[in-house]
C-alpha cells in the first residue's frame, strides 16, 4: 500500500506534468487527512470553526510538502504539523483583532441606533442627520464613516426595522408576554450559547425580570465592558439577520 513518502518522493524526483502533480498532491493530502482531522479538532473552538481550520491545514499542507527534506530524521507528520500549528495561531491573532474592531463598531452602531430611537421617541418624527450627529456629539463626517463602515465590514444597514427586544420595556415590572417571548427566541438563533443567555437575562426572556448588566456581570464574574461588549455584538448579529 502507497503511503505519504512514496508520494513524497514522487513529487521531489519524478518530472511530472500540472495534472500528475495535482493527482498526487490530492492523493498525498488524503493519505494525511485523518491526522489533519484530529489536529482540527483538538483547535476548533467558538471562534476558530472546524471547516476553516481544515481548509488551512489542507492549504498549508499543500505549499509546504515540497521543502521537507527525505532524508530527515523526522517524520512527515512532525515536519509539517508545527507549520500548521503556526498558521492556526496566526489564525487565532487575526481572529482577536477582528473581535476586537467588531466590538468597537458594534458598541458604536448600538449607540447610533439608540439615539435614532430616542430621538424620533422626543421628536415625534424622523430625525435629521445633524441632529443624530449632535445627539452623539460627533461630526457630520465621523456619522457617514460609521454607517459606511458598518454597511462596508457587516454588511448592516443602520436603517433597521426594531428588533423584538426593542419593544421590550425593561422598565416594565411585568414580565416578557409568552408570545413577545417566542418572537424573540426565534431571533437568539444566530448567537451563540453565551450571547443567547446574557440576551435572555437582560431583556427577560427566560421566564424571569430583566436584570442589569452588572447584575448579568456578577453572575458570570466578569466586567460589566464584558457583557456590554457581548450585549452589543449580539444585538448586532441579530439585526444583521433580520435585514438579510
Amino acid at each position: 500500500m502507497r503511503n505519504s513518502i512514496d508520494c513524497l518522493k514522487e513529487l521531489q524526483y519524478k518530472d511530472l506534468n500540472d495534472n500528475e502533480r495535482l493527482e498526487l498532491v490530492n492523493e498525498l493530502l488524503r493519505l494525511e487527512y485523518k491526522t489533519l482531522e484530529n489536529l482540527c479538532h483538538r483547535y476548533e473552538s467558538e471562534t476558530l470553526i472546524y471547516d476553516d481550520l481544515l481548509q488551512e491545514a489542507l492549504i498549508t499542507l499543500s505549499s509546504v510538502y515540497d521543502n521537507y527534506d527525505l532524508d530527515s530524521e523526522i517524520s512527515f507528520s512532525e515536519y509539517y504539523i508545527p507549520l500548521i500549528e503556526k498558521r492556526i495561531e496566526e489564525m487565532k491573532e487575526e481572529e482577536s483583532v477582528l473581535k476586537s474592531e467588531v466590538e468597537h463598531l458594534a458598541t458604536r452602531l448600538n449607540d447610533l441606533l439608540d439615539a435614532e430611537k430616542v430621538l424620533r421617541k422626543r421628536l415625534k418624527r424622523d430625525p435629521e442627520h445633524e441632529e443624530i450627529a449632535k445627539e452623539l456629539n460627533i461630526t457630520h463626517e465621523e456619522l457617514d464613516e460609521l454607517r459606511d463602515y458598518a454597511k462596508e465590514v457587516l454588511g448592516v444597514n443602520y436603517d433597521t426595522e426594531e428588533l423584538i427586544i426593542d419593544l421590550i420595556d425593561k422598565n416594565s415590572e411585568s414580565l416578557v408576554d409568552e408570545d413577545t417571548v417566542e418572537k424573540a427566541n426565534e431571533q437568539l438563533d444566530v448567537l451563540t450559547n453565551e450571547e443567547r443567555e446574557i440576551i435572555s437575562l437582560l431583556f427577560g426572556l427566560n421566564g424571569e425580570k430583566p436584570l442589569s448588566i452588572e447584575e448579568v456581570a456578577n453572575m458570570y464574574h466578569v466586567s460589566t465592558e464584558r457583557i456590554r461588549q457581548i450585549k452589543n455584538v449580539a444585538i448586532l448579529k441579530m439585526r444583521e439577520d433580520y435585514d438579510a
